[in-house]
Order: structure tokens, then sequence, then C-alpha cells
């Protein structure tokens, strides 16, 4: 596989000097000699069939990127007008809850060459992703008011920032609210949502959760077991609450340095949210992509494997991508004791957009050793080696599971 600064296999007729020159190509910027950048594009083709790095799959990875360079939306355009194999690019996306950021990616004009009937089924999910959200934010606004009220801490976390923020309202799926809250908050906090008649109840139950599944919930997932409420809405049938009071871990309890640190204000046309600033709000995703990829609690169910959570970093980045943004941001992380959470994200991530960032400012984070990055914690203390690499299989969906009793995410 191929990441920046490092060429791991050869094969076919990819010789020395062809991948000499395509690493050279990587340092060309937009505005060098375009006679060049064409002859990189071929060499970049080259190295995409020997690899057997399927057409749709950088199909999907380009359309969901915001603030895509000049060069990106060429090749995204002729990507999308060549032959595809849609039925793998449909499977992904649904899976992968990137239907909306596909969709919304294109131009009027590329969604065009998009087989009709799933283009119609798109439009018609995002619709009524739309009228979920819409209806999810009008129906918790009045409890954060409260929150406010109060005089308790908190900071939307995830999609509620995301809406607000940089993606259009239904064009991300939020299975749930997260929410960080203080410790010390969690008995005000748990009578208002007691107060607009929430309980605390797991999976599909409709019944308060027993004592032992509480502390369980604490123990192994850092958060409490979620507070739920049914509606008779159009679209939102019950609204899940997820309560996260420790940033990191209980062992890292950095709850409050991260909130006084500071909040925002996040807002579009149809509401504002209270979140966390971006530098926090991106080491949550970090950290949460690292416990997701790094346990089996979430592993052995295919959840760590989830590419919205990636793109949805890489889409964050780069709202803040200036070298010195990234330096302020990696040195904060430092600070704040999250240099493994942080390099374990951005090493994978770089598995799927590897010219992305560059290796000197991930080395600023970079461990003396780094084998965690592929190990997966069995029952928190048994320690396992992945088999698989993350991008294969984050693509690999190829499986049978009874899925009834996971926990949602």
């Amino acid at each position: 596989m191929w990441a920046r600064g490092y060429f791991c296999a050869t094969g076919g007729s990819v010789t020395e000097e062809t991948i000499e020159r395509y690493i050279e190509c990587q340092a060309l910027s937009d505005k060098e000699d375009i006679f060049k950048r064409s002859i990189c594009k071929e060499f970049e083709s080259l190295l995409m069939e020997v690899f057997n790095l399927k057409k749709e799959i950088r199909l999907i990875l380009l359309a969901v990127l915001k603030k895509r360079s000049k060069l990106e939306e060429e090749e995204l355009d002729t990507l999308i007008k060549s032959k595809q194999d849609w039925g793998f690019i449909a499977g992904q996306l649904l899976n992968h809850r990137l239907s909306g950021y596909f969709y919304e990616g294109l131009n009027s004009e590329q969604r065009y060459y998009m087989l009709p009937e799933f283009r119609r089924t798109i439009n018609l999910l995002l619709k009524g992703q739309r009228k979920l959200a819409i209806e999810t934010v009008n129906t918790l606004q009045p409890i954060l008011n409260e929150f406010d009220n109060q005089g308790i801490r908190y900071a939307a976390l995830k999609g509620l920032v995301f809406h607000a923020n940089i993606y259009k309202i239904g064009e991300r799926r939020s299975n749930d609210c997260d929410i960080l809250v203080l410790e010390e908050d969690l008995e005000k906090l748990d009578k208002v949502l007691r107060k607009f008649g929430f309980i605390q109840a797991l999976g599909n139950s409709n019944t308060e959760a027993t004592r032992k599944e509480k502390i369980i919930q604490r123990l192994n997932y850092h958060d409490l077991v979620p507070y739920v409420k049914e509606f008779n809405l159009d679209f939102l049938e019950k609204l899940r609450v997820d309560i996260n009071f420790h940033f990191d871990s209980k062992d890292h309890d950095i709850t409050k340095q991260i909130i006084d640190y500071g909040t925002t204000i996040y807002s579009n046309d149809k509401y504002k949210i209270k979140g966390l600033k971006w530098e926090t709000h991106l080491a949550h995703l970090c950290v949460h992509f690292h416990r997701e990829g790094s346990n089996n609690i979430w592993v052995d169910d295919k959840r760590d494997v989830t590419l919205y959570k990636i793109v949805d970093i890489i889409n964050t980045l780069r709202l803040h991508s200036s070298k010195e943004q990234l330096y302020n941001w990696l040195k904060l992380m430092k600070d704040f004791g999250l240099e493994q959470q942080c390099y374990f994200t951005l090493y994978h991530l770089m598995e799927f957009y590897p010219n992305e960032i560059s290796e000197d400012i991930v080395d600023l984070i970079r461990p003396s050793e780094v084998s965690f990055v592929n190990e997966v914690k069995i029952n928190n203390n048994i320690i396992k080696t992945r088999e698989v690499s993350f991008f294969d299989q984050t693509f690999n969906l190829v499986f049978s599971k009874d899925f009834r009793k996971q926990k949602q995410d």
C-alpha cells in the first residue's frame, strides 16, 4: 500500500524509477507545470491499477470531501463520467452512512451519471434525514435551554455540531444526540431529563435499565445508559441522548480541562448549538475513533470501520488545514496527553487519504513505539493484532452476524 513516505510493496510493471517519479509528483503544487501534473496522474492511475484500488472506492473517497482542490474536482468529474459498479457504490454508501455526503458532493450535472433509481432513492433518503434532523433539534432545544438555566455546563458533540457547521441539515445521519458534561452535574442533568419524560434504557427497551446495566455501561463505554423517550412525530420515533462525562477515560479524566478550554456557538439557518471549539471537537473525534478502533466491543460488530467517522475527521481538518493550525493543534493535543489517540487516528486516516497530512506534521506526535495502531484489546486486557488492514476491512461487506444485541452507535 502506498502512503506518504512509505512504499511497502511492488509488483507488475512498476519499477523503482516509476516509484521515485511518482513520489516526486506528490510535492507539486496546483500552480506548477500542468504537463508534469498530467504525467503524475498517469503514474497514479497505474499504481491504483497495480494495487487494485477500485476506482469506485476512489470515487467515493473524493465525492465525500469538502474543500476539494481543482485537481480533485477534475479527477472526480472524470471518475463519475466513467463506467462504475454502482451496485458496489450503493452498498458502500449505505453501509458507511455516506449517501448524503456523496450526493451533496456532486454537482447537478454529475448526479445524472448516477443510476436513475439510485439517484431518486438517495434524494428521497436525504429528505427524510433532513426532516428527522430538524425534528430532533427542535425536540432537544428546550432541554438544552433548561441545562443552561440550571447551570449545567455542556457541549454538543458530533452530529449536532456537524449539521450546524460542515454539512447541510440531513446530509449526515445521526442515530442519537451526544452531549459532554461534567461528572459533578450528572445529578442535575438526570433531574432535567426526567422532567422532560426521559428514562434510561438500553437498545430498543422501553423500561428503565437495572443498576447492574448502568454500572456496566459506565465501565465499558465511558458514558451513561442512554436517556430515551418515544415521540409520535413523522420521522422521530424515539429520541436517544448519549451523555459523555469522560472525554477520554476514567483513568485520564480531562473533561473539565476540555470544557474550560472553551465552547463556541455553531449555527445555520435552522438552529444554533453550543459545542466545543474546533480544536477540542476534533480531539473528541480522534478519541472516539481510537476507542472504537482498538477495542473488541466495537471491532467485533465492525463499527470500528464505519467510514463516515474518517470522513468527518478529514473534513474537519480541511477547515483548519494550514500548517500552523495543525502544528498548534498537535501541540495542544500533547498538552492534553492525547498523543496516542491522535496518532492512531491520523495513521489510519492516511490509509484512505495518504497525501492529506505531511509526515513532518504527524512526526510531532509519533510515539517511539507504534505497534498499538494495529492492536485490538479483547475484554480490555488481551491484546490481539489486526489480521486485515483497517482499509481492507472497511470495504469488506461479506459477513454474517446477528446484530440485534449490539449497542447502537
